[in-house]
């Protein structure tokens, strides 16, 4: 054991080590930080770790103040919002005994192409207006009113979902056509998918800084 706090010594070289709080171990990903102070030198080791302890105070406050959105949320999200629409279509068709007119159904299906397209080409311009309401509803409804995040987490929310989009209409199109296989194309909703229908397995809690 070292005498100074908030250290331990690893082949001669201190090191900071810190527990998470336990509200942004979820953020982290892990239950530790631990980071080299890269020096043998008591002294000087003293001084790097009060600082460096003060750096990580200030990285906490700013994550409980701007979350960050890792790989996983966006997942969530965007899986959400793919079943979410798909299940109330089909809510929608197993209400009612009475067929579909053809018409309607033709006309179903060019409407979601259209939709489609019109995705593909906000996501080629970068234009993510279309989706921007949906993002900050479906953000909200996971991380509460109250929360908010930067510029670049609420574009990458709604850029998925752009993303997601095309997959959404695709589906909704080929179930019009009497195609309830379609499987998503788009990476982010394909490993969301995926991973929600694994079972539940340990969760790593601890790794290097």
């Amino acid at each position: 054991m070292t005498s100074i706090p908030n250290t331990i010594r690893r082949r001669g070289v201190y090191h900071l080590r810190r527990p998470v709080p336990a509200d942004l171990r979820k953020a982290f990903r892990r239950k530790e930080l631990s980071v080299s102070l890269r020096t043998s030198d008591p002294a000087t080791a003293r001084n790097l770790s009060r600082f460096a302890y003060l750096q990580s105070d200030a990285l906490f406050d700013t994550v409980r103040s701007d979350p960050m959105l890792g790989p996983d949320d966006i997942r969530a999200l965007v899986r959400d919002f793919y079943e979410s629409i798909l299940d109330r279509d089909n809510a929608a068709r197993l209400a009612s005994d009475a067929p579909m007119p053809e018409a309607a159904r033709q006309a179903r299906i060019d409407h979601y192409e259209e939709l489609a397209e019109n995705s593909r080409r906000d996501l080629a311009a970068n234009a993510f207006g279309s989706t921007r309401s949906i993002a900050m509803a479906l953000l909200a409804k996971r991380y509460g009113l109250d929360a908010s995040f930067d510029q670049v987490d609420n574009r990458l929310v709604m850029q998925s979902l752009l993303r997601a989009g095309i997959d959404v209409c695709e589906a909704l199109a080929a179930r019009y056509r009497g195609d309830f296989s379609y499987q998503p194309k788009d990476k982010v909703l394909a490993e969301a998918l995926a991973m929600a229908a694994l079972p539940a397995g340990p969760v790593a809690t601890a790794f290097p800084w």
